[in-house]
């Protein structure tokens, strides 16, 4: 009677040993990186081992399904003792009851329940078990090792490489910001600002441009009262000025270039204002809009003339544009946002051409 009831306490040591090793098998692979880099990155105290283990998966692995596996073919012994002791008129069905009780306590007290409760609380499941798996993960070492060794051996015959390892995607980022917006931790304007930076690489100057037939340019030789009454109606800060005909464009005139000129009386307005121009500055319009905001940011350019296929203007694009395809659209000074479309009926809208 006494080794029986020594056998039912060990079986219930066993058992919980095994929801020890499914538990922590569990928090261990559901803790996602980005946050324990924050908590690393934070200095929360064992964080850090906690990151030499999982960026040692392999070793990690060995030890918990060596441990798991184990403690389960010992519950499993002991279980099936206890049946035949305490069936010994029935022999016959003392293995298959054995078999069946093993079963149904591994199953949910050793594999279900704990697995479920660990994936709920990977974070603080993980950092409770850390120090006991280091310790076992030391005991264990030369055992790990051989299976590491056997395990990446057996992956190289059937063509694995052991240094792949897959990084954070861009979709998986994308993923993290939908959550969080829908979460309510990350603001609309903030999920949308991020989710731009990303098309941003994607996106070609002429989706974003000022197409050539909205283009406001100044004439090769107009004076400078001809550019202030052009200018009162069109406050940019930057002009195109062409000879002749529009599509001819033969540079930029900056509208802080005529009035410094202005205030240091070396141009009266009867002169003529493109005197003062600079070189305009051509990209093709199919040029990514990333890579321009980049060679407009290095050179100092505010301003390209945008080229299409055969040579011709095909539009303009600022840093101010290519910012507001990040930040989205930025009222002029002293102006407000002008509404993108106008609800003329219930099922009808007058929306701008140009968007």
């Amino acid at each position: 009677m006494d080794g029986d009831l020594l056998r039912i306490f060990l079986i219930g040591v066993f058992l919980v040993l095994s929801a020890f090793f499914s538990s922590s098998e569990a928090a261990f692979l559901s803790l996602q990186k980005t946050r324990l880099t924050y908590l690393v990155n934070n200095q929360v105290p064992g964080a850090k081992r906690i990151s030499k283990m999982i960026n040692n998966t392999e070793r990690l692995l060995s030890t918990i399904l060596l441990g798991n596996n184990l403690v389960n073919v010992a519950l499993s012994a002991l279980i099936t003792a206890l049946c035949v002791d305490l069936m010994n008129e029935s022999s016959a069905l003392a293995i298959p009851f054995a078999i069946g009780i093993g079963t149904i306590l591994l199953l949910i007290f050793g594999e279900i329940i704990p697995k479920s409760i660990a994936v709920k609380n990977a974070e603080k499941t993980s950092f409770l078990f850390a120090k006991p798996l280091k310790i076992l993960e030391s005991c264990l070492y030369p055992i790990t090792i051989f299976l590491q060794w056997l395990s990446q051996i057996t992956q190289s015959i059937f063509g694995q490489d052991q240094d792949q390892e897959e990084g954070v995607t861009e979709g998986e980022i994308l993923s993290l910001i939908d959550l969080g917006e829908a979460e309510g931790t990350v603001e609309p304007t903030e999920a949308e600002m991020v989710e731009n930076v990303f098309k941003f690489s994607d996106i070609q100057v002429k989706e974003i441009m000022t197409p050539r037939t909205e283009i406001i340019s100044i004439e090769k030789g107009a004076s400078v009262s001809e550019f202030l009454k052009i200018y009162q109606t069109n406050s940019h800060t930057r002009f195109p000025v062409h000879k002749e005909i529009n599509e001819n464009i033969i540079g930029i005139i900056s509208t802080k270039d005529v009035l410094r000129v202005l205030s240091s009386d070396n141009l009266n307005f009867q002169d003529s204002v493109t005197e003062i121009i600079r070189d305009a500055y051509f990209v093709p319009e199919t040029k990514l809009a990333a890579d321009l905001f980049e060679e407009l940011r290095l050179t100092g350019n505010q301003m390209a003339i945008c080229l299409d296929e055969y040579g011709g203007i095909a539009g303009l694009i600022t840093i101010k544009r290519l910012t507001e395809a990040i930040v989205g659209k930025v009222a002029e000074e002293g102006q407000s946002l002008e509404d993108e479309y106008e609800s003329i009926s219930l099922n009808t809208f007058q929306i701008e051409g140009g968007m």
